[in-house]
């Protein structure tokens, strides 16, 4: 299934992102957002990549984003990928 991921700069800048795709008719639960406030980051990213919410190929990156600070929105889109 495809995954849609962006960074943000901050961790209120990711959730207001999460909370409009939820006002547009984004199911909440197809929406994961990633922050350094929910823990160490390379456990953060290690459980969403478990729980296949972020694809295993982003890890590293991910991992250096939340140390940096940054914030991660992951999303599965309401469509699936053409050929």
């Amino acid at each position: 299934m495809l995954i849609t991921v962006r960074v943000y700069e901050n961790e209120t800048s990711a959730g207001d992102a999460a909370a409009r795709l939820t006002e547009r008719g984004f199911r909440p639960q197809l929406t994961t957002v990633l922050t350094a406030s929910q823990g160490e980051p390379a456990q953060v990213i290690r459980a969403a990549v478990q729980a296949e919410n972020l694809p295993r190929e982003y890890r590293t990156m991910a991992t250096r984003l939340l140390e940096e600070g940054k914030s991660i929105v992951a999303v599965f889109p309401p469509f699936g990928s053409g050929l």
